[in-house]
């Protein structure tokens, strides 16, 4: 069986340079014995606000035995 979750992140120029973030829902996932099988990430940059967006899509999988 598989699952795919996607979380977003904002990096702005006054945030530190890096942050620990954890996703309950994946989390969740992890512990119900589902695996990360591939992660996806793109970038959006928002210009404007002087930003970059990051788009984390987990594709997870669960062995149905």
């Amino acid at each position: 069986m598989q699952k795919v979750l996607t979380v977003h992140t904002e990096t702005a120029p006054s945030s530190p340079p890096f942050e620990e973030l954890e996703y309950p829902k994946l989390n969740k996932y992890l512990e119900e014995g589902y695996w990360v099988k591939q992660t996806i990430v793109s970038p959006i940059n928002n210009s404007t606000l002087g930003s970059t967006y990051y788009s984390i899509t987990f594709i997870l999988e669960k062995s149905n035995l």
